[in-house]
């Protein structure tokens, strides 16, 4: 825009006042209406697409980018990549909303509506109902693995404590023979005992045993 050179002492009085304002344009706009002719070592220049500052460092380096800290609203850094760790941010601050990975640490203090489905890692989902979860699983099996303790129980299913109006487990199958609602066995799947079938048709495998008396069953 101006030329910074000017005015001198031999400038006439027609050029001179053009001469001061726009040195004065300059100097307000931070360069804003052109790069100036022969700027003042150290002049701040305000790039505005993409928005940064230069600083002149004389010829021949002309123009060159300034670098702000945190302190002064920047980064510190000069390119993208650099931003993250120079700002202190974990992985979190550049990963996608829809494929975060989250590795270590803990959650906690977390409220989840009814509209909430969590991926689970068998490829279903699980759904908080407010009062509980609702696993959803359409290929194979959902297992829910829960080790107890040495005589301890692995599992507690308590319902509603008002009388008549408690309902603990249901579990729902088909509705053949061959559709099995509920199976008992031992932990190395050796031996099936205790089936409900999906007609609701009760088969013991291995055997019933009625208790008769005190410590005393049939068969034995």
């Amino acid at each position: 825009m101006a030329d910074w050179a000017n005015p001198t002492i031999t400038s006439n009085y027609v050029t001179f006042v053009d001469e001061v304002k726009n040195r004065d344009l300059d100097a307000m706009s931070l360069m804003g209406y052109g790069v100036p002719t022969n700027p003042p070592y150290a002049a701040i220049n305000l790039v505005r697409s993409p928005v940064k500052f230069q600083e002149y460092r004389g010829s021949p380096t002309g123009f060159v980018d300034l670098v702000l800290s945190p302190a002064g609203g920047g980064t510190g850094v000069t390119n993208l990549a650099a931003i993250v760790p120079a700002l202190g941010l974990g992985s979190m601050a550049y990963q996608n909303a829809n494929a975060v990975n989250i590795t270590g640490g803990a959650i906690s203090g977390i409220t989840l509506s009814s509209s909430t489905l969590i991926n689970t890692v068998m490829g279903g989902n699980a759904r908080f109902q407010g009062t509980g979860f609702t696993f959803e699983y359409y290929q194979g099996y959902t297992p829910i693995n829960v080790l107890g303790g040495p005589n301890v129980w692995s599992q507690f299913i308590t319902g509603h404590n008002t009388p008549n109006q408690s309902l603990g487990l249901l579990i729902t199958a088909g509705t053949s023979k061959t559709d099995n609602a509920v199976m008992v066995r031992n932990v190395d799947a050796s031996k099936y005992g205790f089936f409900i079938r999906g007609d609701m048709g009760v088969l013991c495998s291995i055997g019933l045993v009625i208790p008769v008396g005190q410590n005393a069953f049939v068969p034995s």
